[in-house]
């Protein structure tokens, strides 16, 4: 409010867990028996309030992350990271902006890369039209500047209270199929 103290009447809204918009595209290639199946996911615009960092940084009880040696502190004026205090936490009546990260990203959701063996080769076996090996990954990596596993979280479910809030949730996992199908 610009009257020189930094009081509950200088708080303000910051950031906002809905993206401005999400996106997703797929495509399939095939070529001489080959397939690529590729499915990318992303979001655009949202933030998450990351509280994983709220509790590293803030509190002198706990094991710190490596950055954290290039803190604020009276001989280093010029970082961005918050001094370390226990009580800085305790008597701020709010979280720290810093804290609030961009959530935008993109996904390699799925890919599958196949082969089927050619007809004149299934003419060669009886009672097989085809046969296709396939190898297939879903969520392989996200592109994201977000500083956590994983920025499309939400720790406290559907609580619209809290929405884009990380604090000790876990990654999307990753998985790996390889695969053979046989049609009769």
């Amino acid at each position: 409010n610009k009257d020189g103290y930094i009081t509950l009447d200088d708080r303000v809204i910051v950031g906002n867990s809905y993206p401005k918009f999400t996106a997703s595209i797929s495509n399939t290639i095939n070529y001489k028996g080959f397939g690529l199946d590729i499915l990318l996911y992303g979001s655009y615009g949202g933030n998450v309030f990351n509280l994983n960092r709220y509790y590293l940084e803030g509190w002198a009880q706990y094991n710190k992350p490596k950055y954290m040696n290039d803190r604020w502190t009276l001989t280093n004026l010029d970082s961005n990271i918050p001094g370390q205090s226990s009580t800085l936490m305790r008597n701020t009546p709010g979280a720290a902006s810093v804290y609030v990260e961009d959530a935008s990203f993109l996904r390699i959701k799925n890919l599958t890369l196949s082969y089927s063996f050619p007809a004149s080769l299934m003419k060669k076996i009886n009672n097989i039209e085809g046969i296709k090996v396939f190898l297939s990954g879903e969520n392989l990596h996200t592109f994201t500047k977000y500083s956590g596993y994983d920025p499309e979280v939400n720790s406290f479910g559907k609580s619209n209270l809290s929405l884009a809030t990380d604090l000790g949730s876990y990654p999307k996992f990753s998985t790996l199929v390889f695969g053979l199908s046989i049609s009769l």
